[in-house]
């Protein structure tokens, strides 16, 4: 999981970047579970605000998204990374 709560860019950017140099992303799928529809309906009560949870929704997300490495997957993904750092 990647958390990027002060990037000098988007989210979106940093997850373009990542996908175009072979890396998949995914969103972090949890995010604040009291927002959900269910927990909505069925009043769900929650101790604070849960903004890190909403942090997490909105500046988070995971790579590596397969157990199994391929061949060649950490040379790919730190070539991704050091593409990020010329942003």
């Amino acid at each position: 999981m990647v958390l990027c709560p002060n990037a000098p860019t988007s989210i979106e950017k940093v997850n373009a970047v990542l996908e175009d140099r072979g890396v998949e992303t995914r969103p972090i799928i949890a995010g604040n579970l009291a927002r959900h529809p269910a927990a909505v309906r069925h009043g769900v009560r929650s101790a604070g605000s849960l903004q890190h949870c909403d942090d997490l929704l909105t500046r988070g997300f995971m790579i590596g998204c397969h157990p199994v490495l391929a061949p060649g997957a950490l040379e790919t993904l730190e070539e991704a990374l050091e593409a990020l750092a010329g942003l």
